[in-house]
């Protein structure tokens, strides 16, 4: 008699069955979670919020010692306990990259997004982009700013002057014809990086272009005060007439993890997708999808920049490829293969 395979058991905090979105994402190294529940403080922004309470899942979860790092993970939105969902014709899921500084992240967490909205149909497509840089970085843009902001405050309006005194983030966010050529000439946040930021977003771009994914960069751009640094961006699609539709955001949140209990700050970049759906979703248990079939190893930075092309490609086919895109030495990606089970 034969004998009956095991059911393959995943973990607790895993999501078992998945839909085409979230395989997409599992097919670039992300592990399918269930959605985090929501974690309330009324002084943090809704954002703020829903990264908290991704650090805290996996704080319940003790990922942090079951998983290695970096971690790389997916989910559906909106939060639980959080309401119901506002448009049940749109996709929303969030992806998340946890414990790694470098560029590449960032890269994986675009790609991925704009493979999700290519398998989607969406068609053109291209990413708003900027960077604040690290603290040091910030303050020195903040303070470039105040001081511009102060000497020009009677060039503008009255309603604008007191936005300013609320709230000088929201000058740079703020569309109006009659502040624009004061938007122009007020001091860029890129021209503020230090030495480090600036070579981390060099090397952003780099990964874009070799991509082949339309951007610009947006100085506007800003994020969060006090949560997002570095790398900021959004996801458009050009709309023929009107204004162009934001599909999903992005952006570093590297200085908060100490909130929910965390000892020291975690390198973290989070994504959020909500785009009106253009397809029927399809679903498939993740205890059904064969096994790696291969492990992707890289050696060197110019390596890195095709990776995540020929991962793609790969993908495409249907074709599970594990990585260790964030590692550099060839020890730590053939220990990854290994844990993996890669034949």
């Amino acid at each position: 008699m034969k004998e009956k395979k095991k059911k393959k058991v995943l973990p607790p905090y895993m999501l078992d069955k998945i839909s085409n979105h979230l395989e997409t994402a599992y097919l670039f190294g992300f592990t399918p979670i269930n959605t985090p529940d929501q974690y309330k403080n009324p002084k943090n922004s809704d954002l703020h919020n829903a990264k908290l309470s991704f650090l805290t899942f996996i704080i319940e979860h003790n990922l942090q010692k079951k998983e290695v790092q970096p971690y790389l993970f997916a989910y559906e939105l909106p939060l639980k306990k959080s309401g119901k969902r506002k448009n049940s014709k749109n996709v929303e899921m969030g992806l998340e990259i946890i414990g790694t500084l470098q560029s590449i992240s960032d890269a994986i967490a675009i790609k991925t997004s704009m493979a999700i909205l290519e398998d989607e149909g969406y068609s053109d497509v291209y990413v708003d982009v900027n960077s604040v840089g690290d603290k040091e970085s910030f303050i020195k843009f903040e303070r470039e700013l105040v001081a511009y902001y102060r000497k020009n405050m009677n060039t503008l309006p009255a309603n604008f002057r007191q936005q300013f005194k609320k709230n000088i983030w929201s000058i740079l966010q703020a569309e109006d014809k009659k502040i624009e050529e004061f938007k122009e000439n007020a001091p860029k946040a890129m021209n503020c990086l230090s030495d480090t930021s600036r070579k981390h977003f060099k090397e952003v771009l780099e990964f874009l272009e070799v991509l082949e994914i339309p951007y610009r960069i947006n100085p506007n751009l800003v994020g969060e005060k006090g949560l997002c640094v570095h790398t900021i961006f959004e996801i458009k699609s050009q709309a023929k007439n009107g204004k162009d539709l934001v599909l999903g955001c992005g952006s570093r949140y590297n200085n908060i993890s100490k909130e929910v209990g965390w000892r020291k700050d975690l390198p973290a970049l989070g994504v959020e997708l909500n785009f009106p759906r253009k397809k029927k979703v399809s679903y498939v248990q993740l205890s059904r999808i064969k096994k790696f079939e291969f492990f992707f190893i890289q050696l060197g930075f110019e390596a890195k920049l095709r990776s995540l092309n020929i991962i793609d490609m790969l993908r495409k086919q249907k074709i599970r490829l594990g990585h260790a895109l964030t590692r550099d030495k060839i020890t730590a990606q053939m220990s990854g293969a290994e844990r993996l089970g890669v034949p």
